[in-house]
């Protein structure tokens, strides 16, 4: 090779510090036998919804489940707010989508608590205009679609959904966007059940940890208020002021924030009100 800037694949993946067996790619380096493409490779459907005309009561009388975005909440969607009738469903053209079918948030994505959301359905429904709905295909399973756009789709929303005052995706943004995972359909179902035993287990920490705290909650009402005593303690409780218990010190201030020699290079503790939170302040 006689091109004096040509520069060997190798040489540019060592020098950005790839490691062996990965290659780069928008998201970061990924295992060199995965592969990159976009949603409409791999997946299928891409259908949204619509809203029945609410001037006809009657469409909104029926046992048909009917999801909107606000529902969206990285879970299975069982049961609706909302229902419609059968007649709603024919009238406005809305597709009832069966268990297993992503779901994922198209509109509003300017809002921190919109953007990213997705969810599964549970059992068959139809959604609105504001959800679209992905199915998998041979090439890949939604399971693992479902935790790739939990980790990225707060990215991909930035870079790639369009408008001014309302962010949005259209069903041919969505069907263009970058996704990399295994080829074997087997190792991206095997990731997917590893992290959603993850999902699983820290959900029943989080319960056992509002347990204890509603424990703890009780205990301070019955300890702060005289109504249990410890063992030991039986002298009657007295009423006083702050004043002949405790010293008051004195009240801090806040340093010109627009002075920067204030707070570069400085080894003195100082403590914002938000440190109060914890019940002991080693550094702020």
């Amino acid at each position: 090779m006689n091109n004096p800037n040509y520069i060997p694949k190798k040489s540019i993946e060592e020098n950005m510090n790839i490691p062996q067996g990965y290659k780069q790619t928008e998201f970061g380096p990924i295992p060199s036998d995965w592969g990159v493409c976009t949603f409409q490779n791999v997946l299928t459907t891409f259908s949204s919804g619509a809203t029945p005309y609410r001037g006809i009561p009657e469409y909104y009388k029926g046992n048909v489940r009917w999801i909107s975005s606000g529902e969206l909440n990285y879970n299975k969607i069982f049961d609706t707010i909302e229902h419609i009738s059968q007649q709603a469903v024919r009238n406005t053209n809305l597709r009832v989508h069966q268990s297993g079918t992503f779901l994922m948030a198209i509109t509003g994505l300017e809002a921190e608590g919109t953007r990213g959301r997705c969810a599964f359905v549970g059992a068959p429904a139809t959604t609105n205009q504001s959800c679209l709905a992905i199915n998998g295909t041979e090439r890949m399973c939604t399971e693992y679609l479902f935790w790739f756009y939990r980790m990225w789709g707060q990215y991909l929303a930035f870079k790639y959904c369009q408008g001014t005052k309302q962010q949005s995706y259209t069903a041919n943004i969505v069907k263009n966007l970058p996704i990399y995972g295994p080829k074997d359909i087997a190792e991206q179902k095997a990731i997917a059940e590893a992290l959603g035993d993850i999902d699983g287990l820290i959900a029943a920490l989080d319960k056992k940890i509002a347990k204890k705290r509603l424990i703890k909650q009780g205990a301070m009402q019955q300890l702060l208020t005289g109504k249990k005593r410890l063992p030991g303690f039986s002298d009657p409780w007295v009423e006083k002021k702050f004043s002949d218990l405790y010293r008051y010190a004195s009240e801090g201030g806040t340093p010109d924030t627009n002075n920067m020699r204030f707070y570069a290079n400085g080894d003195v503790p100082f403590v914002k009100i938000e440190d109060t939170e914890t019940k002991y302040i080693e550094s702020c």
